[in-house]
């Protein structure tokens, strides 16, 4: 079989942060105080948090003097409470591998930090308001959704969005792997025949020794970068992870493709078979 391969730098998120003109009606929600100077910034300017009232989806990071939404936080979602069509329902796991998946994520936390984006978001208004544009407020959001799945394993994909510029944003993947049976972590390592660093060196050979990135890639390569999906392999190196590269680069291959250095338990059935 003739090897092909898709590598692709992720275009930034289109997103509406930074400064913009702003145009519509006010947002139909009720917003209440919830905890006044939340957060102090470096130049130590006070940011308060507000929450909707009745749904509680969605956290915004204010400046209590003129009321300026500098950060908008969508709460974290998954794995328990996220569904794709097509893809293992996290219902159908039993209880004690439920508790198991979920005490992970549990400990494993945010992986954005707050005082970090309200300081990128506030300089950004600080910008907006030398320059004399309005400002619209960053955001942020974290999402566990199932990605696999076959009779042995459950593969679940985080997917972390942050703002970083005007109107722009990046996505960072990551890749988890559990026994379907019992909710237990499994290395991604051990769904492999080869060692990281010879998966290292596959994958960046894979996109073509001689390519500027290749180097990049077998230094930057992590595990968790892997991200096993019903449809095939995509592994995605975040962005600043590859020097050469602004934005989240990757690749996509067919399962087949990769056959050799793979456990044939670890391959997920198609999205059909799920």
């Amino acid at each position: 079989m003739k090897r092909r391969s898709l590598l692709f730098g992720l275009l930034p998120l289109l997103l509406l942060t930074g400064c913009q003109e702003i145009t519509g009606t006010p947002e139909e929600f009720h917003w209440v105080l919830v905890e006044e100077g939340a957060y102090t910034l470096s130049d130590g300017t006070r940011v308060d948090r507000w929450e909707e009232e009745k749904f509680r989806f969605w956290r915004l990071y204010k400046l209590p003097d003129d009321g300026t939404e500098l950060l908008r936080e969508d709460a974290p979602a998954g794995p328990e409470n996220v569904a794709v069509g097509g893809q293992l329902d996290f219902s159908s796991l039993s209880e004690p591998a439920q508790k198991e998946i979920m005490a992970y994520y549990e400990q494993r936390g945010l992986l954005y930090d707050i005082p970090a984006e309200l300081e990128k978001a506030y300089a950004a208004y600080q910008r907006c308001q030398e320059s004399g544009k309005e400002f619209s407020s960053f955001q942020v959001n974290q999402m566990i959704s199932p990605c696999g799945a076959n009779d042995t394993v459950c593969y679940y994909s985080t997917s972390v969005t942050t703002s970083y510029d005007v109107q722009m944003a990046n996505e960072l993947r990551l890749c988890d792997a559990f026994r379907r049976d019992t909710g237990e972590k499994i290395d991604t390592m051990d769904l492999f025949t080869i060692s990281q660093e010879e998966a290292a060196r596959w994958f960046a050979d894979y996109y073509g020794k001689e390519a500027p990135m290749s180097a990049e890639m077998r230094e930057a390569f992590q595990p968790e970068y892997v991200i096993f999906r019903s449809s095939g392999l995509e592994v995605m190196f975040p962005a600043g992870t590859l020097p050469s590269q602004e934005s989240a680069t990757g690749m996509y291959l067919a399962y087949e493709e990769a056959e050799d250095i793979l456990q044939e338990w670890a391959v997920p059935d198609s999205p059909e078979s799920d």
